[in-house]
């Protein structure tokens, strides 16, 4: 079977999955710049956060995950951790019902908590019902976790971004392969303040997580100040 689907399949695969979301969401929009195996749909909330429901395709079946943004830009590069997004995009192990287990702590057979939903789709009877029970499920459990750790994580966030406006004059000319070795830092390792990261010193611990992801970390420039305004925003509310 193949990696993925045929062209024209993906291509009515992202139409179908937005013509879905948008019964109950309107105002998502789709991301034409995800392309290949990946579809995603996009839509701003009233804080300025975005919210993601997006898909990656593995022979013919399409893993659905959900993430809100601090910024809806990303990179082609290996980064799946990502300290700007909370939850799962285009990641086949961080699935809507793998952040039922790993962040809302669901565990199986417990009736007190939300049910994980399926959310692994493919081309055939009932899908749509199964996208729309993913949708709804991410969108009514998720997001008020995934903001909590974004206004816990806010101040080094902020930090993060003065460093990287800073840098960013050299961003354009590193290449991230060419760092020693990535910095996995995600947005929880933030808010929680337990990872190894957060051992350095202030005066590089900003500067070496970016030079780590150049890349990363040079698609959001144009989008430094928004993203500081959203994260004053949250603090305030």
């Amino acid at each position: 079977m193949r990696e993925s689907q045929p062209a024209d399949k993906k291509k009515s695969w992202a139409r179908h999955f937005l013509g879905l979301l948008q019964e109950s969401y309107p105002d998502y929009t789709l991301n034409t710049r995800a392309r290949g195996t990946r579809a995603e749909c996009l839509r701003q909330a009233d804080d300025g956060l975005f919210h993601s429901q997006n898909t990656i395709c593995r022979r013919g079946r399409y893993s659905h995950g959900f993430a809100v943004l601090l910024s809806p830009e990303f990179t082609k590069g290996p980064f799946l951790t990502n300290p700007f997004q909370a939850g799962g995009r285009f990641d086949s192990n961080y699935s809507v019902s793998h952040a039922f287990f790993r962040d809302l702590v669901v565990s199986r057979g417990d009736d007190s908590l939300p049910r994980a939903p399926h959310c692994s789709h493919s081309w055939r009877i009932g899908t749509d019902d199964i996208v729309r029970k993913c949708t709804s499920a991410a969108e009514e459990h998720l997001p008020a976790l995934y903001r909590s750790w974004f206004r816990a994580a806010a101040p080094e966030l902020l930090a993060l971004l003065e460093t990287t406006a800073a840098l960013a004059p050299g961003l354009a000319q590193m290449s991230g392969l060419a760092a020693p070795r990535f910095l996995d830092v995600s947005l929880l390792d933030l808010a929680s303040r337990r990872s190894a990261w957060h051992d350095q010193p202030k005066a590089t611990r900003y500067a070496s997580l970016v030079h780590s992801k150049p890349e990363l970390f040079a698609a959001q420039l144009p989008h430094l100040d928004a993203m500081a305004s959203r994260l004053d925003a949250l603090l305030r509310a």
